[in-house]
This record gives C-alpha cells, structure tokens and sequence, in this order.
C-alpha cells in the first residue's frame, strides 16, 4: 500500500512518490558552519535548503526556527508549523538523597555537581562554562562539574581548556547516560546549566525544570522562549554573567527555591500530548 505522506528529517530523499513533511529542527549549520565537520557542514547546507524548498511542509520545533527557516531559505510561513517538544513523564520531582545516593555507587560521583547534559560539542560552548566554573572555584565553591553526554566534533578543544585550567580533577565525564538514569542525574544536580550558543529547542532545559532543578540557560535562539521564566537566562558569550549566575543559584536559597518552582510551572505547560496533536493536524491538513 503506498503511503499518503513520506516524513523525515531535515533531508529528503532523492525521488519520493507521495506528499512530504520534512522537520528542521534548527539551521545552525547555516549560521554557525565552524561549529561542524566542514564536509557535513557543505552537505546540510546545500541539501537542507533544497529540501526545505522541495517539501510539501515543513514542521519545527520553536517559533525561533520558524522564523529562521522563513527568513533564511524563503519559505512562505504558511508551509510551516510549529509542534513544541516537552520532557518525558520520567522527568520529575525525586527524592534527591537517593539519587546522589545512586550515583556515587553507580558512576563513582559524589554530590554536590553543577550539572550539563547534552553532545560535547563546540555549539554547546562548554569551554566558556568550564571558565566559569574556574571562578565560582575560585570564590569557594566545592561542588564538581559533571558534564554528561557523548563526546562530538571538537570535543578535544573543552579536554584541552580544562587542563589549561587546571580541573581535570573536578570535571567528571560519565559519558552518555542510559535513559533510566538521566532522570538521576536531574534530581542529584544542585544547578543544572546549559549554556548552548545556538539551539532549535533545547529539549534538556525543559528536562531540568520538570526534574525540580534550577536552571541557567542562554540568551539569543530558541532557548528564551522555551524557558520563558522558568530559567536564569545568560548571555552564552560572557563567561562573569554565568559565574554570577552559577553562584547566586548555588549560595541564594530564596532563589533557588523560586527557579525550582518557576521551572516546573513552565515545564508543565510543554505536554508530550499537545507535540502529538500538532504533528497530526500536519498530517490531516496535508492529506486534505
């Protein structure tokens, strides 16, 4: 049976025989090409626009990537829709002592951690939070710096500026973490940061606030208005304002406790529900 609808991501095949949604979750090989392979940066440049022209619609993930994909490739708004991602229901409120409790038998990790999540790659601008975590170091801080996920293009340049620094010994790896325990990670994290400079969503802020963890985040994509006020927002080039952030979070109980309650309201106004509901009406209206 043919199928009324071919979906994929951001490329579409060469030859496809029946109406197409393509999603693009953000051009950040268009804007920020350094930050890839210069071989996977040539591909997606060329072949993300011809795809965006080619498809019968296009879904995306924030209204920040709406926009973009309207104004950089020339798309007409109405050929766009967007469906907000939102954290699985396995991001929520845990007991904390039971998660750091885990984590030390399990990783060899001992709280308290500033926390990030994500690729280790140079989008994410993890060398400017290693710089700030050098500061806050420097002010007093004890907790380590545990930044979780693979390993990417340009990895070596953070290895590198941590040793430059000297805080090999206080930034942990565990490498990517199993889906089960992610949640773990969450919960046991005094703050969670992700300073990314470019992002479509940012699907692991939205995991953080819905775990009760307050969250530091950047200025300047998608990423203010998928924490709305639910996060403290940064400018992802200024390594003192992520310090001053890391520190106020981490010595300022008043606010810590008013972010873990801003950020689960804001969380819980992204439902996996209404992510589903928006694709179908896509589907629906393209087979109309």
């Amino acid at each position: 049976m043919k199928p009324e609808i071919f979906h994929c991501q951001y490329v579409l095949p060469p030859f496809v025989n029946t109406r197409t949604i393509v999603t693009i979750h953000d051009l950040a090989h268009e804007h920020f090409p350094e930050f890839f392979h210069p071989l996977e940066a040539i591909r997606m440049r060329r072949l993300v626009r011809a795809t965006a022209r080619r498809a019968d619609h296009i879904t995306t993930v924030s209204k920040f990537s709406a926009s973009d994909i309207e104004r950089t490739y020339g798309i007409p708004p109405e050929k766009i829709s967007v469906a907000h991602q939102a954290a699985s229901e396995r991001f929520h409120p845990r007991n904390k002592l039971a998660c750091q409790e885990h984590l030390s038998k399990t990783y060899g990790i001992d709280s308290p951690f500033i926390l990030y999540v994500g690729r280790i790659q140079e989008r994410k601008n993890l060398p400017r939070l290693v710089e700030a975590y050098d500061r806050v170091r420097k002010q007093g801080v004890t907790a380590k710096l545990v930044i979780a996920g693979k390993k990417d293009w340009q990895s070596e340049k953070l290895l590198a500026r941590i040793n430059e620094l000297g805080q090999e010994g206080h930034v942990i790896f565990p490498g990517y973490v199993p889906d089960d325990d992610l949640p773990l990670f969450y919960n046991a994290a005094e703050v969670f940061v992700f300073p990314s400079i470019f992002e479509g969503f940012g699907l692991p802020v939205v995991e953080s606030m819905a775990s009760g963890v307050p969250t530091i985040t950047s200025y300047g994509s998608s990423l203010e208005e998928v924490a709305g006020d639910g996060a403290l927002l940064v400018d992802p080039y200024d390594v003192s304002a992520m310090a001053e952030a890391i520190q106020r979070i981490l010595e300022d109980t008043e606010l810590k406790e008013r972010m873990i309650s801003r950020g689960l309201r804001r969380s819980a106004d992204l439902k996996p529900k209404e992510f589903s509901l928006n694709m179908l009406d896509s589907y629906r209206a393209l087979v109309r």
